[in-house]
């Protein structure tokens, strides 16, 4: 089947067009890896990311520069909100 995305771009009215052949799951994985490069931050470098999430799991909180989340790219900020979801769910059971 061939789709069409259409994904918003970072500019106000702007977005990107691709077309391409394929199943439903091909679209949503395309969609994904063209909004990756959009969402999120270049990343932080591996050791930069885990001293982070060291402090955070140890911690329980973010004592690091307050911009650093935004530095991050896609899959290093959904951890950080797969974990607080987690421990969220694991303080309201232990309730």
């Amino acid at each position: 089947m061939k789709y069409t995305l259409r994904i918003p771009a970072a500019e106000q009215y702007a977005y990107i067009e691709t077309e391409f052949e394929g199943e439903a799951e091909d679209a949503i994985e395309e969609y994904r890896r063209l909004t990756k490069s959009m969402t999120g931050g270049s990343g932080l470098e591996p050791k930069e990311f885990n001293a982070f999430l060291d402090e955070y799991l140890e911690h329980d909180s973010i004592n690091a520069d307050p911009g650093i989340v935004e530095k991050m790219n896609l899959e290093q900020s959904d951890l950080i909100q797969t974990i607080k979801r987690s421990r969220t769910r694991i303080k309201n059971r232990n309730s």
